[in-house]
């Protein structure tokens, strides 16, 4: 076989829960317990005391990655202790007991030969640089994002300049500058309209600029650029999903005619997808009746995904994984979300913060005109004051709001669950054509992605759990679900601020370490009783 032929190895440097084994920690524990069984650890690491040795490690690191037989960006620094790493613990999208470091990346010169432009799943439209093919370390470079056409005004990048180009993070290519002194007599700065016509290149439809944002968009909902990469979109493994449904099937079943939207997906059958034609009529390769059948199979399990994952998979503007986990957890379904308070409370919160801002009496930029205009705002903002802090002590209450800061007589310093901008986008989207055509099509589906509202009553509100062992008939990630739906949060090691061990067989050391710390330990019977089943 293929992958038989080809040198493959790897080096472990992580683990997820340990079941059975040695109580490991540390990172360092965690090294010499997979050295004992065999596995490749990293070679090169370093266990520092000061932010001195830190960034002498660090340096040193440099020095000698270059003879790795595997490429590498930076340097991960973390707390060696997991202890430690349990009491700083993490945000939304990263730990706080580790960060990087990210090493100079290599650059190289070329020239930009042309600048095309890519349209997205949301229609927006991005300038691609198209370069004379230079290697940067380890692969050879010919395109690279240039963002938007504000950006490439800002740093007066042209057809004809030759640019210093560099991988980012030693991944993605990027266009650091110019070299102004090559630069051609005939060179003319860079213009959408001029460089489209102002026609999307894809579909032929118009382009529109709002003055608020910085990227022109296709506003036609058909183009089939987006059409087939929200299809894309929707099948990931983040989204829904399914199975057999990359790029080029998307873009196949466009331009067949067979999905012009996602929820087309539903309607597919075996008999349609197995014929259809990947390559060209010179060259034909079918998708054949095995991946058709994965497909119509993926696309029928994701009818009983949650909502959090629909959400994302709708491709909402501004709404990403993490704002459609928050709305899932306060929000039963999709028309819950549409019709969202909480979502309204938190624009209205900022509008009225804005206006307190504008009206306040002692502004220095808007002074009070008389004694009487300086009373009169004086009580407009106190009322307003008042106002915010109901509408706060509401989401406050819901656990979709926190106060960070009291300030007295002034508006309390806050955050919310999702923020204002986001919340305008998620409810625009409803309330478009296209959004409201998606909840009709989803009720004709049968289709009701079904989400919770957490703090209201669950067994487990903020209560710590650990789960050990092999439990009778549940999964650890079937366990971990329960323990959230019912407001709990689960840990990876036994700690004094754990509140209850879920044990099955062979639970190891982390149950001689719950015993001695007086925690509740509970098998599967007593913890399904405990939440309902």
């Amino acid at each position: 076989a293929l992958v038989a032929r080809r040198p493959l190895d790897i080096v472990l440097y992580g683990s997820g829960e340990v079941a059975d084994g040695p109580e490991i920690d540390s990172q360092l524990g965690l090294f010499n317990a997979l050295g004992q069984l065999g596995f490749r650890t990293p070679k090169h690491t370093w266990h520092c005391k000061t932010a001195e040795e830190i960034l002498a490690a660090i340096d040193e690191l440099d020095r000698v990655r270059s003879g790795f037989d595997y490429d590498t960006d930076g340097a991960v620094i973390k707390l060696n202790r997991y202890d430690l790493r349990e009491r700083v613990g993490a945000t939304a999208k990263a730990p706080r007991w580790a960060m990087a470091y990210k090493y100079a990346p290599e650059q190289a010169q070329t020239r930009l030969n042309a600048i095309t432009i890519q349209v997205g799943r949301t229609g927006t439209l991005t300038p691609v640089a198209e370069l004379e093919p230079v290697f940067v370390d380890g692969s050879t470079i010919s395109r690279a994002t240039l963002h938007n056409e504000e950006e490439i005004g800002r740093r007066d990048i042209r057809v004809g300049d030759t640019v210093i180009i560099e991988k980012r993070g030693d991944v993605i290519p990027g266009v650091i500058s110019v070299v102004r002194d090559l630069r051609p007599t005939d060179t003319e700065p860079f213009d959408m309209l001029a460089a489209t016509g102002g026609q999307c290149p894809e579909c032929g439809g118009a382009i529109h600029k709002d003055e608020e944002f910085v990227a022109w968009r296709c506003v036609n909902t058909d183009c089939p650029a987006q059409a087939a990469q929200r299809l894309e979109h929707f099948a990931a493994r983040t989204a829904l999903d399914i199975d057999c449904l990359g790029d080029i099937v998307s873009d196949k079943l466009v331009e067949r005619g067979l999905a012009g939207s996602p929820l087309d997906l539903f309607d597919l059958t075996v008999e349609q997808l197995g014929p259809l034609n990947l390559g060209t009529d010179d060259e034909p390769r079918m998708f054949g009746e095995k991946n058709a059948t994965k497909l119509v199979d993926s696309v029928e399990s994701a009818r009983t995904m949650g909502l959090d994952r629909w959400l994302f998979a709708l491709a909402i503007p501004e709404l990403g994984r993490t704002i459609a986990g928050s709305l899932a957890k306060f929000h039963d379904d999709l028309p819950a979300v549409a019709a969202s308070s909480l979502l309204r409370d938190v624009i209205a919160l900022e509008e009225k913060v804005a206006e307190t801002v504008r009206i306040n009496p002692r502004s220095r930029n808007n002074r009070p005109k008389s004694d009487a205009d300086k009373a009169k705002r004086e009580q407009q903002y106190a009322s307003l004051v008042s106002e915010i802090r109901g509408t706060l002590d509401g989401l406050v209450a819901l656990g979709f709001a926190k106060i960070s800061k009291e300030n007295g007589d002034h508006p309390p310093n806050y955050t919310t669950e999702v923020g204002p901008s986001a919340a305008r986008s998620v409810l625009g989207w409803f309330e478009s054509d296209t959004g409201r055509a998606t909840l009709e099509r989803l009720a004709k589906l049968g289709i009701n992605p079904r989400g919770g509202r957490p703090g209201g009553g669950g067994v487990f509100d903020g209560k710590s759990f650990v789960i050990t062992g092999t439990l009778p008939t549940m999964s650890r990630d079937e366990a971990k679900a329960k323990i959230e739906a019912n407001g709990g949060k689960t840990a990876g090691s036994v700690s004094k601020k754990t509140d209850y061990l879920l044990a099955g067989e062979k639970a190891g050391s982390k149950l001689t370490k719950a015993e001695s710390l007086g925690i509740a330990i509970l098998d599967e019977t007593k913890f399904l009783e405990m939440c309902g089943g």
